[in-house]
């Protein structure tokens, strides 16, 4: 099973490798004072849906927000390089032990700042719930 944790650590990972050292990568809160050129990774939603049995489907969506840094105009060809780069390094990410793929590939410019979405999908098999054996039976029997 694939945690949330270790799949937003993946797709930061795959972002550092991309791009190197020279920005910053933040998750969960972007605060007021980060320095760009920076990228945040924010889950948006997750659904979860039950197969049959004891598996589950889930689909894990996030918007991997890019801020380029403030002394230069974001020009769009700055924004779809970054896009581009993007695309293709985020294909595959490394979350714990499992290699995932990315579908639903999209991304847009709001504001100046480039919106990547994209989503992730894990299989879940929840264990089946121990009952402890019993220790001892004492059983009395009579036949005729």
């Amino acid at each position: 099973m694939v945690s949330s944790k270790e799949l937003a650590e993946g797709i930061i990972s795959q972002l550092y490798q991309t791009f190197g050292g020279e920005y910053e990568y933040h998750r969960d809160e972007l605060e007021q004072d980060f320095s760009a050129p920076a990228f945040w990774v924010h889950k948006t939603s997750t659904t979860h849906e039950h197969i049959v049995g004891r598996r589950y489907f889930q689909t894990h969506n996030y918007d991997i927000q890019y801020f380029p840094a403030a002394d230069r105009s974001a020009s769009t060809d700055e924004l779809d390089e970054v896009a581009d780069a993007l695309t293709m390094s985020m294909e595959y990410v490394d979350a714990g032990d499992v290699k995932l793929r990315a579908h639903d590939v999209s991304y847009q410019v709001e504001d100046g700042v480039l919106h990547f979405f994209v989503s992730y999908d894990t299989w879940i098999w929840k264990e089946k719930e121990r009952v402890p054996f019993m220790e001892t039976l004492t059983q009395i029997q009579h036949t005729r």
